[in-house]
């Protein structure tokens, strides 16, 4: 629920509440070679090295799909961690791949005035890159000399 809260401590608490519904919002749906996931203002964690896809639905303030005016945008907060493009034929979808651990952040934006105007929405998924798994192992052996106070032969 979106709501801006404020909370004044007395001998009681004085709670004062104001409901703010926006008119539209993205929900995002990610997929990946094994999962799909949907919602809206989520975060992920995916291991470096991975790529996926990633859509947006537009939503109205009740959840029914809604128009917008013009192509999906897609952006990243930082590409040198998370990049992302758009699918071809669908601006709605785009193809996301993991480049180096760190966070960053996938951003969709679209135009949601119908008209003339220009009234900006943005859904954005958050990325926590992770290292991969270990597939395996490799030793290294050092020979540090003979044992002190031992003879050699």
């Amino acid at each position: 629920m979106n709501e801006t809260r404020l909370e004044i401590y007395f001998a009681t608490p004085l709670r004062l509440e104001f409901p703010h519904k926006p008119k539209y919002k993205g929900i995002l749906n990610l997929t990946t070679d094994s999962m799909e996931i949907k919602g809206e203002n989520m975060a992920t964690t995916v291991q470096v090295g991975h790529l996926g896809e990633i859509d947006v639905t537009w939503v109205d303030e009740s959840g029914k799909s809604a128009k917008v005016d013009g192509p999906t945008t897609w952006a990243t907060t930082d590409s040198t961690i998370v990049t992302v493009q758009v699918a071809t034929g669908n601006s709605q979808i785009a193809n996301w791949r993991t480049v180096a651990i760190g966070t960053a952040q996938i951003q969709a934006s679209a135009d949601a005035d119908m008209g003339e105007g220009v009234k900006t929405i943005t859904s954005t998924m958050d990325f926590t890159v992770i290292g991969g798994e270990a597939v395996g192992g490799q030793m290294q052996v050092q020979d540090l000399g003979p044992i002190p106070g031992k003879a050699t032969k």
